[in-house]
């Protein structure tokens, strides 16, 4: 194995010995001077003092000394180690004879009866010194300090109980030369449901001398003794083993304490987890323990044992009173275990209002069959309990409280009791991972050279919060003699204070005030490991290497120390720093390769918190008047939650990197249940948002600047162009974005070629054949599987009639339905011989004849394609609350339908053109036939989808339509004569018929009106659901039209298109067709391109010229 540690003097590499092998890892470093003292994981001191030599390079030989430490700490004269017992023991460096023992003992208090309570002593964790001051930490995370700091009101050379971090759990400390930074955790108070539960929060001195208090103990199950009393003035809920929690390994994780324990005491530590979610370190000794159980609480354990009991069949175990230990339990039947005694608990909460009916209650848990007797008085009164012993502490429970109702008068379902189970899981791993998170770092002391990270050099009073680093989640801190480092969950190393030697940054020597973050610009994406800061050094560990900025003695600003290891076998673990001295640790166990996951996780996390602290939570604060607050709370609680379980994924991945745990106790490893479950919730909470056009909504209450101010700082100067103004600033803004839209921007949909695949796949194994590849496919080589697909539809259609007729025989029918039917089947079941090979017109006659048949029998695979995809595409366009930006979707998924069933029919058919293609026909008549896959499938297959399809197009055009719909109306209560004046139509086209009329002695407005052919035939353009229908209706009105108007001016009269359009548009005004825009879209969307440039096109054209002048025109004729 190679040395345990790499050791450094600035940025010079320092070789060394151990006298002693060491036991353990190294994970701690304190300097005195020279004197360099090195902590394993074994809890061995080591130590030795480096020699100089002149012209040679300077040696240390490190010797074990006789302590068992559990953290160290050291100022410029002393050593302090924390010892296994919590004291703290003042030691002289240069013969480690203990000088002092600092013991930190609770002040004296009084019960409410007046006993005296004795001096308690509290036990260290660890500790943080300088020259001025001293900070301790307890094993409940009390903050105590000695020393003169004015700030905290402490100036005394005995440890004193720092009053301003009263209600706060401390998890990091670090002294710099002349202040000190602490980083804690607010204790979340954990309000009971009785009225008076504001006089419980504070903490009942219990004295063991005193009888009344032993009094009190028997007849009260609610008093609890001082050792169940959590220093920080929390009752602890007392967990046994009968009715320990759900245990998660990530909380197991997340609890070996790299939040607040140093790394030489990661090992497990025994802890409780109060109602909060908090941790408070359980220091009892093995007789407080003993006399705690000898204590009887009647009342509410008595009720719980009984239910126990009561429910011991569900497990192994014959009596829920057993002291095992949890060690010995394998996994499985702890939770066996748990989950009985988690059960006693649910039912003993559900019921102990309601009296009597306890006995009814396990009798029925235990099997009874009185369940009809108790169901309807018991759930008459567990319904009215249900909110005040049911209440969700997170989201999970809020969400899912109407869908799994929680009640225990019969009995609950697995399903109930799992789901409920579940929640509390999730309620228990989001506190955690909020608890983690919400970190603050204070500050107190000198703040000459900014080390206080206030942004200014102003002096305080009182202890100062950190802003820009709350609630980030701090990992580590680490002070050198005026200057900061902090490194977050997300992997952000953030430094201030002093910068004379740029150890704070590297592009100036000015003292930095603020927290700046440190980035070596190597890499893209780099994350932090592990940081450390010396005297007027600091160290930073990156996954790409570790590296030194600060005072040495190279020239340079910063460098990379060598921290590779021949030895493939061993990697670095943690960083320290102390005085000039730097080590980097090495623990004997490959590096594990999860680098990228970790850097990922990391910057996830990043991402989210700044979401949350700028979006999230300033919406919280604007929403609460809108109509729909209670969605969008859902959502800011779902995004918080899921928030919180990245911060306990980032956690344990971190852990494991660092090789502490298994990789089975990655967070989302061990809780993929869990894990999967949040994220369903904020997908719904996202789409309960969407489909209330919530984002939308939220524009409006977030501030967002509403122009573009200072795009630039200097305007953008171009050599030819002599002009120098904004306007090119401007021009080059949008020549050159400064940013370019993600692959993905609108491209978040499944592709329609991917929509519906199952039910193809269905048809082609019911025919027999393979699905398509590519759209390039070779359709020679399927032509050999057309003989086989043809029998197995001769087949599906001869066994579905057979079912049918079947199923109707109970029926009555009559017969002429019953002979039709059965003519079409023997249509359908013979194989044809037409369609394979030629095509003519004759063949394709019959070739359509059949698909007409085949497509609206049920029977037929066609058929049931047909209706199935009609049913689908329906359902997701044609609902209530459609959308018109869904009108592409559905127009791009019906072209892609109708080639994929296209393709299907090529099966049958294999004479038809290819998708894609056009055939011509030879036909008798002049005209020629145009055959293609929408010429045969869009008569087919758009009358089925045509009623949800065109109300996208009604919505989508729905400003159009309205204003040519306003036009129309008052323009039809005009006579004819006004309107085609109105229109500049040429009089030779209704002079005439006037002069007739009088002429036979007729009034004027009793002549027929004027083209009444032409408009009915237009007005049955709503009929038709094809575009080459429609258009087909437009050329019969042109013919209506010219055979009106040859009757007047003979027939040699030809149009010309200053006449023709006036007159047109009289007939469109008349005809009067419903949403002609969205007729004229739907022919522009799927009319062939073959007929834009001919006859048909030019009479399209013709159309939607007149649609877009009437809503050019005035709506008044009169104006």
């Amino acid at each position: 194995m190679d040395k345990p540690m790499y050791l450094w003097r600035g940025a010079d590499k320092l070789s060394f010995t151990f006298g002693d092998k060491p036991n353990g890892v190294i994970c701690k470093l304190i300097t005195v001077k020279d004197h360099i003292f090195a902590v394993t994981t074994t809890n061995n001191l080591y130590h030795g003092e480096v020699s100089f030599h002149d012209g040679a390079s300077p040696t240390l030989v490190f010797k074990r000394a006789q302590f068992d430490v559990v953290d160290l700490a050291s100022n410029s004269e002393h050593l302090f180690i924390v010892n296994t017992n919590g004291h703290v023991l003042k030691v002289n460096p240069q013969d480690m004879n203990v000088v002092d023992s600092i013991i930190l003992k609770e002040e004296v208090k009084y019960c409410s009866h007046g006993y005296k309570e004795e001096n308690e002593v509290v036990k260290v964790k660890f500790i943080a010194v300088s020259d001025q001051a001293a900070l301790f930490v307890t094993n409940s995370g009390q903050l105590w300090a000695s020393g003169n700091q004015p700030q905290i009101d402490v100036n005394s050379t005995e440890p004193k109980k720092v009053k301003f971090f009263e209600g706060r759990t401390v998890s990091e400390i670090a002294c710099g030369s002349n202040f000190n930074v602490a980083a804690v955790r607010k204790t979340t108070k954990l309000m009971k449901d009785d009225t008076d539960s504001e006089n419980e929060l504070e903490e009942e001195i219990f004295v063991n001398s005193c009888p009344q208090c032993l009094n009190n103990v028997m007849l009260s199950p609610g008093s609890v003794t001082s050792s169940d009393t959590c220093l920080t003035g929390l009752h602890a809920q007392q967990f046994s083993e009968d009715r320990s929690t759900n245990s998660i390994s990530a909380l197991s994780t997340a609890s070996k304490e790299h939040i607040s324990l140093p790394e030489m005491d990661k090992k497990e530590q025994p802890t409780e987890i109060i109602a909060n979610g908090e941790e408070c370190l359980n220091n009892l000794t093995d007789s407080d323990k003993d006399e705690k159980r000898n204590v009887i609480f009647i009342n509410t354990e008595t009720a719980r044992q009984f239910l126990t009991r009561q429910l011991s069949w569900v497990s192994s175990y014959g009596s829920a009173k057993e002291d095992i230990p949890m060690e010995s339990v394998d996994r499985s039947t702890r939770l066996i275990k748990q989950n009985v005694s988690n059960m006693a608990n649910l039912v003993y909460e559900g019921v102990k209002n309601v009296g009597g009916k306890v006995v009814t209650l396990s009798r029925h848990m235990s099997g009874s069959s009185d369940i009809n007797e108790s169901k309807a008085d018991s759930n008459e009164h567990l319904e009215e309990q249900g909110d005040t012993h049911i209440k969700p502490t997170s989201l999970a429970l809020s969400l899912r409280c109407e869908e799994f109702p929680w009640s225990s008068s019969t009995g609950s379902s697995e399903h109930e009791l799992s789901q409920h189970g579940l929640n509390e899981r999730i309620n228990t791993l989001s506190r955690t991972g909020s608890n983690i998170l919400a970190t603050e770092l204070w500050t107190w002391g000198d703040v000459q050279y900014g080390q206080l990270g206030t942004g200014d050099i102003i002096k305080r009073p009182r202890p100062v919060l950190v802003t820009k680093l709350s609630h980030t989640g701090i990992r580590k801190i680490s002070c050198g003699a005026f200057h900061v480092l902090a490194l977050t969950l997300d992997g952000r190393v953030f430094a201030w204070g002093r910068n004379n030697f740029k150890q704070v940054t590297l592009h100036t020597t000015i003292d930095q005030s603020a927290p700046q973050l440190f980035t070596t610009k190597l890499s893209s994406n780099e994350r932090a490991i592990d940081m450390a800061a010396g005297n007027f050094h600091s160290l930073v560990m990156m996954h790409h290497g570790l590296y030194f900025i600060g005072q040495s003695s190279k020239v340079g600003d910063m460098f990379q120390l060598d921290i590779q290891s021949k030895d493939e076998s061993n990697s670095p673990r943690e960083i320290f720093s102390s005085g000039q001295y730097s080590c980097c640790s090495v623990i004997n166990e490959p590096a594990i390769n999860v680098s990228e996951d970790l850097i990922n996780d990391q910057i996830f996390l990043e991402e989210m918190l700044t979401v949350y602290q700028n979006l999230i939570k300033p919406f919280q604060k604007k929403s609460g008047a809108t109509q729909e607050a209670n969605v969008y709370e859902t959502m800011c609680r779902c995004y918080a939650e899921l928030m919180h379980f990245s911060v306990l994924n980032v956690i344990s991945l971190w852990d494991y990197f660092n090789h502490i745990g298994e990789a089975y106790e990655v967070a989302i490893v061990a809780n993929i249940e869990e894990f999967t479950t949040v994220y369903k919730y904020y997908l719904n909470a996202i789409c309960d948002v969407i489909s209330l056009s919530g984002f939308m909504h939220i524009a409006k209450l977030i501030e967002v600047p509403q122009i573009v101010s200072n795009l630039f700082v200097h305007n953008l100067k171009i050599s030819d162009v002599i002009k120098h103004s904004n306007e090119i600033v401007i021009t080059m803004a949008l020549q050159h974005p400064l940013c370019k839209l993600n692959r993905s921007f609108g491209k978040l949909c499944v592709s329609p070629d991917q929509k519906w695949k199952a039910i193809f796949k269905q048809c082609y194994q019911q025919l027999g054949a393979s699905e398509p590849v590519t759209k390039n496919f070779n359709y020679n080589e399927k032509s050999v599987e057309t003989q086989k697909v043809w029998q197995n539809v001769a087949s599906i259609i001869t066994k579905s009639h057979q079912k049918t007729l079947q199923r109707k025989k109970l029926s009555t029918n009559t017969s002429n339905t019953k002979e039709r039917s059965s003519e079409t089947i023997d249509q359908l079941d013979k194989i044809p011989g037409f369609g394979r090979d030629k095509l003519t017109s004759q063949t394709y006659n019959e070739v359509h004849k059949y698909l007409v048949k085949a497509f609206e029998s049920p029977h037929h695979p066609l058929g049931a394609l047909l209706t199935e995809i009609a049913t689908v595409y329906t359902a997701t366009y044609g609902g209530v609350r459609v959308h018109p930006l869904l009108l592409s979707h559905a127009v791009s998924e019906l072209h892609s339908v109708t080639a994929r069933i296209y393709e299907i029919v090529l099966l049958l058919f294999p004479a038809l053109p290819r998708c894609g293609k056009e055939y011509i026909l030879e036909t008798d008549s002049e005209e020629e036939q145009v055959i293609s896959a929408a010429t045969i499938l869009h008569p087919i297959l758009l009358p089925r989808v045509h009623s949800a399809l065109f109300v996208l197009y009604a919505l989508h055009n729905k400003k159009e339509d309205d204003a040519y719909w306003e036009r129309l109306m008052k323009w039809n209560k005009q006579p004819d004569i006004t309107l085609m004046a109105f229109l500049e139509i040429d009089q030779k086209f209704w002079k005439t018929t006037n002069v007739i009329s009088i002429s036979d002695n007729s009034l004027p407005y009793q002549h027929e009106s004027y083209f009444s052919e032409a408009i009915e035939t237009l007005q049955q353009l709503k009929t038709t659901f094809s575009p080459l229908e429609k258009l087909l209706v437009v050329r019969n009105t042109f013919e209506q039209m010219t055979q009106a108007v040859q009757k007047q001016l003979g027939s040699t009269y030809l149009w010309t298109m200053d006449e023709l359009f006036p007159v047109f548009s009289f007939v469109v005004v008349r005809a009067s067709v419903l949403q002609l825009g969205s007729e004229i879209h739907f022919i522009e969307d799927f009319m062939e391109p073959y007929l834009q440039n001919g006859e048909l096109g030019i009479m399209f054209t013709t159309l939607k010229a007149c649609y877009y002048q009437i809503l050019q025109e005035k709506t008044n004729m009169g104006d």
